[in-house]
C-alpha cells in the first residue's frame, strides 16, 4: 500500500489500445450492455485510477445498469448495507486509500447513489492528491443529497485545492444560510475570499466580501446573457452557472441542454454526450424526442471528432500501422452506430419519413441499394427530404441497373433543383451517367454539356466532351 499522490491523467494521454477500449465501453452504454462497460472501466481505474474520463464513463455504465435493473428490485439491499458500509469505509480509505477507489466503486456499482460511497471515493481521491476525482465524486453526493453539510464542506475544501475560489465561497455561502451559525462555513468563505482577493488584487480592506462577490456575480451574469456568448471563459462560466441550477432543480431539462451546448461550443463533445445521456435519464427526457436526437447528434459528433483526431495523427505517423487499424475501426463503428440509430428511429417513428430517408440513404451508402429503396420511396412524403429522396432513389434504382427508372428519378429532382449549385451538378451528372449506361449516348451528352457549360472542372465531364467532339 502507497499514499504517493497519483497523477490526474486525459484519457488521449493513455495508450490507444486503452482508448479504444474505453470507446468500446461507451458503445457497450448506448446498446444496453452496462455490465461489458462496467467491467472494462473497472480494469482500466485499476491500473489508471487518475483518469477521470474512465470514471465518468463507468459512473454512467453504473447509472444505465441500475436503472434497468430498478424496476425488478426494491431499495432494500441499499438499507441494509449502507450501515456496515458506513463503519468499514474510513478505516479502509486510511488504511490503503488505493483499495477504498475499488472497493467504492463496487458499491456504485450496486447503487449508483450511495453517498457514503462517493464520499469514500472522495476521502480516498484526496489522500491519493486526486483532487478532481474528489471534487466529481462529492458533486455526485450532492446531487443526492443537496443539503448535506458534510459533504459540501469537504467539497468546498477540494475546490479550495483546485483554486476554484467562486465555487468554495458558493457552496460555503449556501451551507451558511442553511445551517446559521456554521464556523467551519463561514471560515471556509473566509479562506476563499482571501485567495481570491491575492489571486485577483481587486478586494480591499474589511468590505463585506460576500456582499461584494453577490454584486459582482450579479454582474457578470447580466453582462453575458445581455450578449452572444462564445469566447472560452464564458461559457465555462455559463456551465458553472447552469450546473448550480441542476442542483436547485434537477428536473429541468433546459439546464441540462445548456450545459450540453455550452461544451459542444467548447469543442469537449465527451463532455456534451455526457451531459445530454443524464438528462435522458430523466422520465422526462426520455419522452423527449428533441433530446434524443440531440443525443444522437451529439455522439456522432464526438466519434466524428475523435476520426478526424486520428487522421490527423496519420498525417504526421503515416506509418503507425496500429493506429491505422483503430481509425478503421473507428469508421466502421460509426458508421454501425448510425446505422442502428436510424432504425430505432424508424422502429419507434414509422410515420416520421424524415427518419425513413436518414434509413434509406444509409443503406443505400453501405452498399445495400435494395433496403433502402422501401425506405427512400417513403422518405419522398417528408417535405423537408423530399428531393434527396428522389435523388438516393434514382441512384439506388442505377445500383440494381433500372437506368430506365434510375433516370425518371433523377428528371424529377432535375427539374425540381433550380440552381446551378452543387446539389444540380451532380443530379445532372447521374443522369447523363444513366443515359449512357442505358446506350442512350445522344440523351447523355446533352446531359454531360449542362455541366460541362457551367463547370469545366468537374469530375471527368470535360473529357467526355471533348472525347463526344473527337469522334465527330
Amino acid at each position: 500500500m502507497s499514499e504517493e499522490p497519483i497523477e490526474e491523467l486525459d484519457l488521449k494521454s493513455l495508450d490507444h489500445r486503452v482508448q479504444r477500449q474505453v470507446e468500446n465501453a461507451k458503445t457497450s452504454i448506448v446498446r444496453g450492455n452496462s455490465d461489458y462497460a462496467i467491467e472494462i472501466c473497472m480494469n482500466i481505474l485499476r491500473a489508471h485510477p487518475g483518469c477521470l474520463e474512465v470514471r465518468k464513463v463507468l459512473r454512467r455504465a453504473q447509472v444505465s445498469k441500475h436503472k434497468a435493473s430498478s424496476k425488478k428490485s426494491s431499495n432494500f439491499l441499499t438499507k441494509v448495507t449502507s450501515a456496515p458500509f458506513s463503519l468499514m469505509g474510513n478505516s479502509l480509505v486510511k488504511k490503503d486509500p488505493e483499495k477504498a477507489l475499488d472497493q467504492a466503486e463496487k458499491t456504485l456499482g450496486d447503487n449508483p447513489q450511495n453517498v457514503l460511497a462517493h464520499r469514500m471515493l472522495g476521502h480516498a481521491a484526496e489522500l491519493l492528491g486526486m483532487f478532481n476525482t474528489a471534487a466529481y465524486a462529492y458533486e455526485l453526493a450532492r446531487q443526492v443529497e443537496p443539503d448535506n453539510f458534510d459533504n459540501l464542506k469537504e467539497l468546498a475544501k477540494v475546490y479550495l485545492k483546485l483554486n476554484k475560489y467562486d465555487d468554495a465561497i458558493k457552496i460555503g455561502n449556501h451551507v451558511f444560510q442553511k445551517n446559521q451559525g456554521d464556523a467551519d462555513a463561514q471560515d471556509l468563505i473566509k479562506q476563499a475570499s482571501v485567495a481570491q482577493s491575492m489571486e485577483k488584487g481587486n478586494w480591499e480592506g474589511d468590505e463585506d466580501f460576500r456582499s461584494k462577490l453577490k454584486d459582482q456575480d450579479e454582474a457578470i451574469a447580466l453582462e453575458q446573457e445581455a450578449r452572444n456568448v462564445n469566447d472560452d471563459d464564458a461559457l465555462l462560466e455559463l456551465i458553472e452557472r447552469a450546473k448550480i441550477r441542476v442542483n436547485q432543480k434537477p428536473d429541468d431539462l433546459g439546464n441540462y441542454r445548456e450545459i450540453a451546448s455550452s461544451y459542444r461550443k467548447l469543442g469537449d463533445m465527451a463532455a456534451a454526450v455526457e451531459w445530454v445521456q443524464y438528462a435522458r435519464e430523466l422520465e422526462t427526457g426520455q419522452v423527449d424526442v428533441a433530446l434524443e436526437e440531440m443525443e444522437t447528434q451529439y455522439y456522432l459528433e464526438w466519434m466524428q471528432q475523435e476520426i478526424e483526431s486520428m487522421e490527423i495523427q496519420l498525417e504526421e505517423d503515416s506509418e503507425n500501422t496500429e493506429l491505422l487499424e483503430y481509425l478503421e475501426a473507428a469508421r466502421s463503428e460509426e458508421q454501425e452506430f448510425r446505422y442502428h440509430q436510424a432504425v430505432k428511429m424508424v422502429e419507434k417513428y414509422p410515420n416520421e419519413y424524415g427518419y425513413r430517408f436518414e434509413l434509406g440513404q444509409l443503406l443505400f451508402d453501405m452498399g445495400y441499394p435494395d433496403d433502402s429503396i422501401q425506405h427512400l420511396q417513403l422518405g419522398i412524403r417528408s417535405p423537408k427530404h423530399r428531393l434527396k429522396s428522389i435523388f438516393y432513389l434514382g441512384r439506388a434504382y442505377k445500383g440494381k441497373h433500372f437506368y430506365d427508372m434510375a433516370a425518371e428519378q433523377l428528371e424529377i429532382a432535375k427539374d425540381d433543383t433550380p440552381q446551378m449549385d452543387e446539389s444540380k451538378k451532380e443530379i445532372i451528372y447521374e443522369l447523363a451517367s444513366c443515359y449512357e449506361l442505358n446506350g442512350e449516348p445522344k440523351k447523355a451528352i446533352t446531359e454531360y454539356k449542362q455541366v460541362y457549360a457551367a463547370d469545366i472542372g468537374y469530375r471527368d465531364v470535360a473529357k467526355k466532351i471533348d472525347a463526344f467532339y473527337a469522334n465527330q
